[in-house]
């Protein structure tokens, strides 16, 4: 399984149950990790430098591309978490995650992950 970022703005608790389920995950603000404010670019840097990372973000880019742009040049996965999963309770987050792992591995295998997380699991194409 590849690491994870949580970006800014998604609860931090679920990257310290992931990291200690044994999944590599960080989130922005942990040591080692991208500091407060860092820029798209500056994650997606992040991830390619460590194990070529999952950006975890609530950031669609809806009226800003910079995401978009930052994560295509640095060739970044992301998935992409909906608001009622970032604002609802950090277990929920953390429960769709893991019911993912097998489509991240999957579709990250064949390519840049580009996909929202659903509550189920569930990763649909953006």
């Amino acid at each position: 399984m590849k690491p994870f970022l949580f970006d800014e703005g998604l609860p931090a608790q679920v990257a310290v149950a992931l990291d200690a389920l044994g999944w590599t995950a960080r989130a922005v603000l942990q040591p080692g990790a991208p500091a407060e404010g860092a820029s798209d670019e500056e994650n997606c840097k992040w991830c390619k430098s460590n194990g070529d990372a999952i950006l975890i973000t609530n950031d669609f880019g809806k009226k800003d591309k910079a995401i978009h742009i930052a994560l295509a040049r640095n060739h970044t996965h992301a998935i992409f978490v909906p608001n009622a999963l970032r604002d609802g309770p950090a277990h929920k987050l953390a429960v769709a995650v893991l019911l993912a792992e097998h489509l991240v591995a999957q579709y990250s295998a064949k390519g840049l992950l580009h996909h929202q997380l659903r509550s189920t699991g569930n990763l649909v194409k953006c």
